[in-house]
């Protein structure tokens, strides 16, 4: 491998790194970006709902947050709120209790039907922030 220290018009400027360290050297700079990466990446977050969520009848939010390699997020303090995907309605709220291995529930009572933005925020047991969000289609009216 070859480092030009300099402008290429001055040739005079080129080191020769041997192979093995070139290779460390590069294997240390992939480790050390990925690390970083995974620290700004916000987990993977899935909800399931029981029962289907309905106008004015509670439903329970069964979340699941995991991070890079399927890592389970835990020990997050969360706080849950739901807003329509248009403009006009009140945000729903709902407490999050952590369930363990990654696993969080909150109960919830959507207020009108139609589509709805479900957003999780909070930190991270170290203190590092999470804010996620996943749709939730087609809300139905109450029967």
């Amino acid at each position: 491998m070859h480092l030009q220290l300099g402008s290429w018009r001055d040739r005079h400027g080129l080191t020769r790194l041997p192979g093995r360290s070139a290779g460390a050297a590069a294997a240390c700079l992939l480790l050390l970006a990925s690390c970083a990466r995974s620290e700004d990446t916000p987990p993977h977050l899935t909800i399931g709902w029981t029962p289907l969520p309905t106008v004015g009848r509670e439903s329970v939010a069964e979340i699941q947050l995991n991070e890079a390699m399927a890592r389970p997020v835990t020990g997050a303090r969360l706080r849950l709120e739901a807003f329509m995907t248009h403009p006009g309605m009140a945000p729903v709220s709902a407490a999050v209790e952590e369930q363990g291995r990654g696993r969080y529930r909150a109960r919830v009572s959507f207020t009108m039907a139609g589509d709805w933005v479900v957003r999780l925020q909070g930190t991270r047991a170290d203190g590092r922030r999470i804010d996620v969000q996943e749709d939730v289609r087609r809300v139905r009216p109450v029967e």
